[in-house]
C-alpha cells in the first residue's frame, strides 16, 4: 500500500511537470531562506550565553535627572562598586571595567591599540574567559599585570607564542609622554565571536584608576560596573533597593541607578548618549528577519495550496474512480499527503545544496563570523520546520480533494467554484505580503540615502582624517600641520582630538554662569585648533572663532546651539563664564548644531575648547576633489617624518560616516533580497494559475476568437480576474506597511517622512509585474489557432 502511494505520487509529479517545478522551486527557496533566518536568529540570541554565570550577571546603569530631562547612560563612577558590594548581601561579586588607549611596542614598531580593558580581579571569575596560559590566582592584582588574548599574543610574540614561556615576559607601552612596562600574567583563549565583549588586552583596574586619577571621585562617570548576584537573589527587589544608592552617599544628587541583565544588553542597548562600549545588535532586526523569512516560506506554501486546488477538476475524476472501486477518504488523504511529502523532501534536499552554495554570500552580507554548524538544535529546528511545511502545504489540498463526491464528479458536475474564493484570498494574501516587503525595501533605501546625503552641519566631502599615533607625532602636530599646509593641493588642515566620526568624549562636572544647583549633565567635548571652523565648514552663529593671536583663547570655549539651550544661555552668550575641568574661561561663540554622532542619535550638547599646548590625536585635512590619491601619498610621506616607527592610518569622514550604518545597510540588502524572492515566488504561483486557467478555458477562447474577439480582448479578459485580487492586496497591505516602516524609522532621530508616493510606486510596480506575468500566458493562449483548440475539444 505504502509503495503504491509513492509510485502514484511520483507519477503525478512527472505528469504535472510545470506545477511540480513551481511548487518544488518555491518550497526550495522558502526552506533555504528559513534556514538562513534560523541561523541568524540563533546566533543573535546566543550572544553572551556562554558565560557560566550568565543568568546572574547584571550591569548597573546611571539614570540622570537634570531639571526634568531624563537620560540613561551605561557608565558609572569608580566608588560605586565597593559600596554596592558592601550594602547589598544579594551581590556576590562586583567588577569595574574601563577602557584605555595606548601604543604597544613590538620589536622597533609601536602599534596603537584601542581595545584595552581594565578590570578588577573579579572580572575573570564573573565572566567566563578561560586562560590558555597562566593562572587566575593573583591575576590583575598588581597594577603592572597584563593579560593578552590569543590574537594579541600572536601579534606581539609571534605565531608560536603557545610554545614560549610568555608568563613573566615584559611588554612596553606608551600613553602620552608616559612609558609603561607590563608583566604578562596569562593569555586568554580566543574570545568567542558571539561575545559582546571584544578586547585585546586586560589590565588591572587599579592601574587605570591611578592613571585617570579618579579614585573616590563620584563625579567621574566614565567606568562600567557589573554585578553577580546570588542564586537566591530577587532581582526585582534588588533593582528597587539599588535605585537610590547614590543618594545615600551624595544626598544632593538626583541621579538614580538601574540594573540590566547582561545577556539583555546586546539586543536591547539604547542610550541617548553614545556611552555603550559593548558590541550591540538590535532586537528589531531579529524580528524583521524572522517575519521576512516566515513570509517567504508562507508564500511557497500558498503556491502549493493554490495550484493543488486549481487542479481539482483534473484530479476530480481520479478521486471519483478511486472512491467508486472502494478507496476510502483516509487512503486518499494519505495519497495526497504523500505527494506533498515527496515534493517537500525534494525541496529540502535542494535547499540544502542552495544553502551550501549561498552561505559565503550570506556570511558577507551578515558581516559576522558565523559558521555553518550542524548541531542538534540546527537539525531539530530544520526537521520541525520541514514537518510544518508538509502539513501547511499538504493538509488542506488533501482534505479538499478527498472530499469530492464520486457521483457528481463522474457525471461531470462542476466542483471548481468551491475553491475559487479560497484561491482569490490566497492570491490577495500573497501579493499583500509582497507589497509590504516592496514598501519596506523602498523606505529603507530612501532612509539610507537620506543619511548619506543629509546636511550634517559641516562639509564632509573630501575631508580626510589622519591618526597621530606616536608621541612624537602628537607632540609635533603643529610642525606636521604646517608642512601639509604648504602643499598646493591642500584646502585646509586642523588638529583635533576626534575625527568627526561618532565623537563620544562625554564628560560632566562643567560649570557655567547661571547654573542651577546640581544641574549637571553629560556634554561631549572636543579639543580643536583655530583652523577647525575653516577646514570643516562648521558655522559660527554668534561670536567668533578661536584665534592663535589671542592668548586668552586657551581658556575660551565655543558651545553648540543645543548646549546653549540646555545651559539656559538664551540671547547674548558672549563672555559668559564657563569652567571646564577646573579651568575657568568664557564662552566666545555659539556654533550651529552639527551631527557628530550617527543619525540614530539626536544632537547632544557639545563644547569645543582650544588648547594649543596639549596633544591632539587627529589631523583633519581638506583635499581637492581631483587630488585625492596624490594627497594621501603626500600626507603619508610627510607623516613619516614625525613617526618613522608607527603605521600611517587615515580615512575619509564621508566614508566612515556611511560605515556607521552597516547594520542598517545589511538590513536593507537582506530585505531587498527577501523582496525579490517574495515577488519571484508570487509570480511563479500566478504564472502557474494563469497556465492552468488558460488550459481550462481553451474551448471558450477558441469560440470567442471564431466570433471575432481579438487578442487584446481575450488577453484583457484573462488578465482581469488576476489583477482584481492584486489591487485589493494593495489597499490591504498599505496600512500594514506604513505601521511596519514607521516602527523601524523610530530608531533614527533624523528620518524621512513616508509619503503617498511610496505606496503609489509600490502599487504600480506590483500591478505591472502581475500584468507581465499573466499577460505572457494570456497572449500565448489568445494567439493559438482556434480551429485546433476546438478540434481538440
Amino acid at each position: 500500500m505504502i509503495r503504491n502511494y509513492f509510485k502514484t505520487a511520483f507519477r503525478s509529479l512527472l505528469k504535472n511537470r510545470l506545477f511540480s517545478l513551481i511548487n518544488i522551486g518555491g518550497l526550495t527557496i522558502g526552506l533555504a531562506c528559513s534556514v538562513f533566518i534560523f541561523m541568524y536568529i540563533k546566533y543573535e540570541l546566543s550572544f553572551d550565553g556562554f558565560h557560566a554565570n550568565e543568568s546572574n550577571i547584571f550591569r548597573v546603569n546611571t539614570v540622570q535627572n537634570n531639571s526634568g530631562e531624563i537620560n540613561s547612560v551605561a557608565t558609572t563612577s569608580p566608588p560605586l562598586a565597593a559600596v554596592l558590594k558592601n550594602d547589598f548581601p544579594e551581590i556576590a561579586a562586583v567588577t569595574r571595567v574601563g577602557r584605555w588607549y595606548a601604543n604597544f611596542k613590538s620589536g622597533n614598531t609601536f602599534f596603537e591599540e584601542g581595545r584595552i580593558y581594565a578590570a578588577d580581579p573579579t572580572f575573570l571569575s564573573i565572566f567566563s574567559f578561560p586562560l590558555a596560559l597562566g593562572s587566575l590566582k593573583g591575576a590583575l592584582n598588581d597594577p603592572s599585570d597584563i593579560i593578552l588574548t590569543a590574537q594579541s599574543a600572536e601579534k606581539y610574540f609571534g605565531k608560536n607564542w603557545a610554545s614560549q614561556k610568555l608568563v613573566g615576559k615584559s611588554l612596553s607601552a606608551k600613553a602620552g609622554e608616559s612609558a609603561f612596562v607590563f608583566t604578562v600574567k596569562g593569555v586568554l583563549k580566543p574570545i568567542p565571536g558571539n561575545s559582546s565583549m571584544q578586547f585585546d588586552f586586560l589590565l588591572p583596574f587599579s592601574f587605570l584608576e591611578k592613571f585617570d586619577n579618579a579614585k573616590d571621585q563620584w563625579s567621574f562617570n566614565s567606568y562600567y560596573t557589573f554585578i553577580q548576584t546570588n542564586e537566591q537573589a530577587n532581582i526585582k527587589t534588588l533593582s528597587r533597593k539599588i535605585k537610590s544608592e547614590i543618594k545615600r552617599y551624595r544626598p544632593q544628587s538626583s541621579t538614580t541607578l538601574s540594573i540590566q541583565a547582561f545577556t539583555d544588553i546586546y539586543l536591547n542597548s539604547n542610550f541617548a548618549f553614545n556611552s555603550e562600549f559593548l558590541n550591540t545588535g538590535n532586537i528589531k532586526y531579529v524580528k524583521i528577519f524572522a517575519v521576512s523569512g516566515t513570509i517567504v516560506l508562507l508564500l511557497a506554501c500558498i503556491n502549493f495550496i493554490n495550484l493543488s486546488t486549481a487542479s481539482s477538476i483534473k484530479r476530480a475524476k481520479e478521486v471519483g474512480l478511486r472512491k467508486t472501486i472502494g478507496g476510502s477518504r483516509i487512503q486518499l488523504i494519505f495519497q495526497f499527503l504523500t505527494e506533498a511529502w515527496l515534493m517537500c523532501t525534494i525541496a529540502l534536499i535542494s535547499s540544502a545544496f542552495l544553502v551550501k552554495l549561498l552561505f559565503p554570500a550570506f556570511k558577507i552580507l551578515y558581516g559576522k563570523q558565523i559558521e555553518l554548524g550542524y548541531d542538534t538544535s540546527f537539525f531539530a529546528g530544520v526537521l520541525i520546520l520541514y514537518g510544518i511545511i508538509v502539513l501547511l502545504s499538504g493538509f488542506y489540498p488533501a482534505f479538499y480533494l478527498s472530499s469530492f463526491k464520486p457521483g457528481k464528479v463522474l457525471k461531470g458536475l462542476a466542483i471548481e467554484n468551491k475553491s475559487t474564493r479560497l484561491r482569490e484570498a490566497l492570491i490577495i494574501t500573497q501579493f499583500a505580503l509582497s507589497i509590504v516587503m516592496i514598501i519596506a525595501a523602498i523606505v529603507i533605501s530612501k532612509q539610507l540615502n537620506y543619511m548619506q546625503t543629509k546636511d550634517l552641519g559641516f562639509n564632509r566631502s573630501q575631508l580626510m582624517y589622519v591618526r597621530l599615533k606616536s608621541p612624537e607625532a602628537k607632540k609635533n602636530y603643529r610642525l606636521l600641520k604646517n608642512d601639509i599646509l604648504q602643499q598646493t593641493d591642500i584646502g585646509g588642515v586642523s588638529a583635533t582630538t576626534a575625527s568627526m566620526v561618532e565623537v563620544s568624549n562625554q564628560t560632566n562636572g562643567i560649570k557655567w554662569e547661571g547654573m542651577k544647583k546640581e544641574d549637571d549633565f553629560l556634554m561631549t567635548q572636543m579639543t580643536v585648533d583655530e583652523n577647525f571652523v575653516q577646514t570643516t565648514g562648521v558655522k559660527i552663529l554668534t561670536g567668533r572663532n578661536f584665534s592663535a593671536n589671542i592668548i586668552s583663547d586657551s581658556a575660551s570655549y565655543i558651545i553648540n546651539e543645543t548646549a546653549a539651550k540646555r545651559m539656559g544661555m538664551s540671547g547674548n552668550v558672549m563672555n559668559r563664564k564657563l569652567e571646564f575641568w577646573g579651568i575657568e574661561g568664557k564662552v566666545i561663540g555659539v556654533a550651529k548644531d552639527f551631527n557628530f554622532q550617527s543619525l540614530t542619535t539626536a544632537i547632544q550638547p557639545m563644547v569645543l575648547r582650544y588648547r594649543p599646548n596639549e596633544w591632539h590625536f587627529n589631523l583633519l585635512i581638506k583635499a581637492k576633489p581631483d587630488k585625492i590619491q596624490s594627497t594621501v601619498k603626500l600626507v603619508e610621506k610627510l607623516y613619516k617624518n614625525y613617526d618613522s616607527e608607527g603605521s600611517f592610518e587615515y580615512g575619509f569622514v564621508d566614508q566612515a560616516l556611511n560605515d556607521q550604518y552597516k547594520a542598517q545597510q545589511g538590513t536593507g540588502k537582506i530585505i531587498t533580497c527577501f523582496t525579490v524572492l517574495t515577488i519571484l515566488i508570487s509570480c511563479m504561483g500566478l504564472f502557474g494559475l494563469a497556465v492552468y486557467t488558460t488550459q481550462q478555458r481553451t474551448k471558450e477562447i477558441g469560440i470567442r476568437k471564431v466570433l471575432g474577439a481579438g487578442i487584446s480582448n481575450i488577453t484583457s479578459m484573462l488578465s482581469r480576474d488576476f489583477i482584481k485580487p492584486v489591487v485589493v492586496a494593495i489597499f490591504l497591505a498599505s496600512p500594514v506597511a506604513w505601521i511596519f516602516t514607521s516602527n523601524w524609522l523610530e530608531d533614527f532621530a533624523y528620518r524621512i517622512d513616508i509619503d503617498a508616493g511610496v505606496f503609489v510606486y509600490a502599487g504600480i510596480l506590483v500591478v505591472s509585474i502581475a500584468l507581465v506575468t499573466v499577460s505572457f500566458q494570456a497572449i500565448k493562449a489568445a494567439s493559438a489557432n482556434p480551429v485546433k483548440s476546438l478540434r481538440t475539444e
